[in-house]
């Protein structure tokens, strides 16, 4: 099953509003979405409850994201941004559990 990316940058949307991360948000939710397409058709649920899917999926994303290089387009030096990926991250991950599991 595939991830509909509009409703889920269309939730994280309404969830963050925030317009001064607003790119950096798009970019990692873009990123968080690519990686968890493919997550979800290479592992399958094997009767997990979400809350188990939940960790799964939120381990195999921080395992994959990268914070702290530059390169990326959601790079940006501060605890803040930080904070706020991880909570962006605890959203998507939800969203797509709640719905495509």
């Amino acid at each position: 099953m595939s991830i509909n990316n509009a409703k889920v940058y269309e939730a994280v949307e309404k969830a963050f509003p925030d317009p001064a991360f607003g790119t950096e948000v798009s970019a990692l939710t873009r990123d968080i979405i690519k990686i968890s397409n493919k997550w979800l058709e290479e592992t399958p649920n094997n009767g997990k409850s979400r809350r188990e899917l939940r960790k799964d999926l939120t381990i195999h994303l921080k395992e994959r994201l990268v914070f702290d290089d530059p390169s990326k387009p959601y790079y940006m030096p501060s605890f803040i941004w930080v904070m706020l990926a991880q909570a962006v991250i605890s959203f998507i991950v939800r969203y797509i559990i709640n719905n495509y599991s």
